[in-house]
């Protein structure tokens, strides 16, 4: 196996734009590649051949967890967001990162991985009070290229996570019986679901997120704006 973390941007500061922990600090690591790979996606100079990132680095987990450390002392952060791309492919060499991390920290660092869940993980992260997942199944508007028919991390859930699903006026009825078969079959409660507006533009979400607010409220989910859309629109800030 191949002990590397690759990333796709420089370490920086953000805060969470989805989900349970919007607005909460952190300092965000992407990683490169994804097999899922959907056509909507707003991170696609992460894995897309036609439009990659100019900048690509490779970590130990033991490089990474010191730089990481640095970027949280700086910043007096204690929230590290792991995304991509899809962490799911580094899924060992995160593990031994945040063990190296949690252990030779001397505050408490926690984490934040957005991930499609489509892949079990390691026992030691999925039951890590510290560790939040951001799961993100693509069973609404977003269509992955992958065909992902078994959601494995969903078959046995971590301690602290959230689903999030994006959709829109267009394929509402879709995505609906979609999330409602989900959450069945994997038993998800509904405060742990989180409706999300299609769309990679401020424009975009404005004209969605009424809608999609009406329909939390119809089926008594959650909903989460994509709050880095908003504030930075399509930019890209690194």
């Amino acid at each position: 196996m191949n002990n590397k973390i690759i990333l796709s941007e420089i370490l920086h500061p953000v805060v969470q734009g989805e989900g349970e922990l919007i607005g909460r600090k952190m300092i965000l690591m992407r990683v490169f590649g994804c097999p899922v790979q959907c056509p909507q996606c707003d991170s696609y100079h992460t894995w897309d051949p036609n439009r990659l990132s100019e900048y690509r680095k490779e970590y130990t987990p033991k490089e990474l967890a010191l730089e990481l450390f640095q970027e949280l002392s700086k910043f007096d952060v204690d929230t590290v967001l792991i995304t991509g791309g899809e962490p799911q492919i580094y899924r060992d060499q995160l593990s031994k990162m945040i063990e190296i991390l949690q252990q030779n920290s001397p505050f408490q660092i926690y984490f934040d991985i957005e991930t499609t869940g489509s892949v079990s993980w390691p026992e030691d992260i999925i039951n890590n009070e510290d560790v939040h997942f951001d799961l993100s199944p693509k069973i609404g508007s977003l269509e992955p290229k992958a065909k992902i028919k078994d959601w494995k991390l969903f078959r046995s859930l971590p301690k602290w996570y959230n689903l999030k699903v994006v959709t829109s006026k267009n394929t509402w009825e879709k995505d609906k019986e979609a999330i409602l078969q989900f959450a069945e079959e994997y038993d998800i409660p509904d405060h742990k679901i989180y409706l999300m507006p299609l769309g990679t533009t401020r424009e975009e979400m404005i004209e969605e997120s009424a809608f999609v607010v009406s329909k939390a409220f119809e089926m008594k989910w959650q909903f989460s704006p994509r709050l880095h859309i908003f504030v930075y629109d399509s930019k890209r800030l690194v």
